[in-house]
């Protein structure tokens, strides 16, 4: 949703690697792998894209940091800690 595909040629994005997809009914979901690590894309179904493509990514928005928190104590309210693991 905060992604786009575009024609290599195109665009002056970062070039991904298309791995999988999913048809969702109106829209489809591509896996895509970008510098090694892999990405989902939820996209309109106006141009498909097979996987072993090259695509351009592009943000259609700025990005958001979020500061990590390091400690459950430090979680939000209503956050679940990591389950303890028997010996």
């Amino acid at each position: 949703e905060h992604l786009a595909l575009e024609a290599p040629e195109a665009s002056d994005g970062t070039t991904a690697t298309v791995v999988g997809r999913a048809f969702k009914g109106h829209d489809i979901t591509y896996r895509v792998c970008c510098q090694g690590n892999e990405y989902l894309v939820h996209t309109h179904n106006r141009h498909l894209y097979e996987p072993g493509d090259t695509v351009a990514v592009r943000p259609l928005e700025p990005a958001v940091v979020l500061e990590s928190r390091s400690t459950p104590a430090e979680a939000p309210s209503g956050a679940t800690s990591e389950p303890e693991l028997e010996e």
